[in-house]
């Protein structure tokens, strides 16, 4: 540009601010900024914007608000993009309460929010598990003129899926969002996954899962990612099986080795166990619409009683096999512990053999983060399988080259805390310290930014409460 005897005005800056922060290279926007006056000009309202989007990036969130009051000493109003950026990365840190003073102190004395902005609170309400104000937004939202969006009703569905008491609203919004023309997501869909686990709806959240990878091919929206099938393992977690359940209440015993059917069981049992279909009103279906010159498949998210049916389930039979690539399922749910383990096995075989294998790879390869890991593990925990908790931590760890995380450690700590486990207690509190010692020297080399650094340990379980919790538990322990 210099060699072509074009001089850079604001504008060209405000671009150049707006692509490093884009790249989060905090930096070298800030010495963007910077340059803006060395040239002799005036920053706009665009080049405080884009500095406040670095740093929220680099979860900055003080040092934004304080480029925001920098703005009243140049005389700009901010803009309504400005405090959208702001309210995002309160949000994004944490900061709920401060999301809430800077879009009342936005929408009462500068400027309305948009749908956006919106968008952004009710999912604030959701963080925070405060369904009813996110109703009161959406309400207030309607009552402005303003039409919600895509990400308002995924918001929405995600607020009430934070909650066992709004399971129901969750599915009715999924109708209403179809209502105003929008079409499920893997948003929507990890949200509604997510309320299953909340529920311990294994039933629903199966059936989800089979039409999503139905759908792959003609709706790639859809396609199952790590979250799916993280939010999957909680659902596992929770689900209370009816077997336990009958063994309870008449004091009995049955068998685990016995294969009983959910069409075996009684629709009073059912109603009793949660596994009635009064829920589940709308799941994924295919349509075929007739066009004048062809036939288009069009995929669509509803619930119905035939997706849910037993007849479904028979028809797929080839599909929905033990072992299966395309259907990691058995063919009914799961009504012992150990059949719950064994599915949960199952799918997570599928998981990593979607790595290695070809075939699966080309659909939808899912990729073993942390949360996943951790939501598998949990499962073994919660149903108490302490030998394949340690097996898991021992080999399967190593031999597929998970990292770590304190959550791993936590988790392994509680197994060997209920089982009475010292000498296993002790080989992962020795783990646990040298993998701390070793993340903090590499973080260090990594990171000069302290802000960074406090991110990463963060990303990866090494907090201050997660210490203390490490340390409680290896105490109870050795105190029992």
């Amino acid at each position: 540009m210099e060699k072509a005897g074009v001089i850079p005005n604001a504008v060209t800056y405000d671009h150049l601010i707006n692509l490093y922060a884009s790249v989060g290279e905090l930096q070298k926007a800030i010495g963007a900024f910077d340059l803006i006056e060395a040239a002799g000009l005036k920053p706009t309202v665009h080049s405080f914007t884009n500095l406040i989007k670095a740093y929220n990036k680099h979860n900055r969130v003080e040092d934004a608000f304080n480029v925001y009051l920098d703005m009243k000493i140049y005389g700009l109003i901010p803009t309504q993009p400005i405090f959208t950026t702001l309210i995002k990365g309160c949000i994004d840190n944490g900061d709920i309460v401060r999301a809430w003073i800077t879009f009342d102190h936005m929408r009462l004395e500068v400027c309305q929010p948009d749908e956006v902005t919106f968008s952004l609170m009710i999912h604030a309400c959701a963080k925070g598990g405060n369904t009813e104000r996110a109703f009161d937004l959406y309400q207030e939202m309607k009552e402005k003129g303003l039409c919600p969006t895509d990400v308002t009703f995924n918001s929405l569905i995600h607020a009430c899926a934070m909650r066992k008491d709004y399971y129901k609203e969750a599915f009715k919004l999924l109708q209403e969002m179809r209502e105003y023309g929008y079409q499920p997501d893997i948003t929507t869909c990890n949200s509604l996954m997510f309320a299953c686990s909340k529920n311990g709806d294994l039933q629903m959240a199966r059936s989800l899962l089979i039409t999503m990878m139905q759908r792959v091919k003609t709706d790639p929206l859809l396609t199952p990612d790590e979250l799916t099938f993280t939010n999957l393992f909680w659902t596992y977690s929770t689900y209370k099986e009816p077997m336990n359940y009958i063994n309870r209440s008449q004091n009995g015993r049955l068998s685990e080795s016995k294969q009983l059917k959910v069409a075996d069981l009684s629709s009073e049992t059912d109603n009793k166990i949660g596994l009635s279909h009064e829920n589940h009103k709308v799941l994924l279906r295919n349509e075929d619409t007739e066009t004048e010159n062809n036939q288009e498949l069009r995929s669509e998210l509803t619930i119905s009683e035939e997706t849910l049916s037993e007849d479904t389930n028979s028809r797929n039979h080839d599909l929905l096999i033990v072992g299966s690539d395309t259907y990691p399922f058995f063919n009914n749910v799961p009504v012992t512990v150990s059949q719950t383990v064994k599915e949960a096995e199952m799918i997570f075989n599928h998981i990593i053999t979607s790595q290695t294998n070809a075939k699966i790879t080309s659909s939808f390869p899912i990729n073993l983060s942390p949360k996943l890991v951790i939501s598998y593990l949990n499962i073994l925990v919660k149903k108490s399988k302490y030998n394949k908790v340690f097996d898991f931590y021992k080999n399967f760890i190593p031999k597929y080259n998970i990292q770590l995380n304190g959550w791993i450690f936590l988790n392994g700590l509680t197994v060997c805390y209920k089982h009475k486990r010292v000498e296993e207690s002790w080989s992962i509190w020795r783990d646990w310290e040298n993998w701390r010692k070793e993340q903090s020297r590499e973080i260090k080399k990594i990171y000069d930014d302290e802000h960074d650094r406090k991110n990463s340990f963060k990303k990866i379980g090494m907090t201050e409460k997660m210490e203390y919790e490490i340390y409680k538990l290896m105490i109870k322990i050795l105190a029992r």
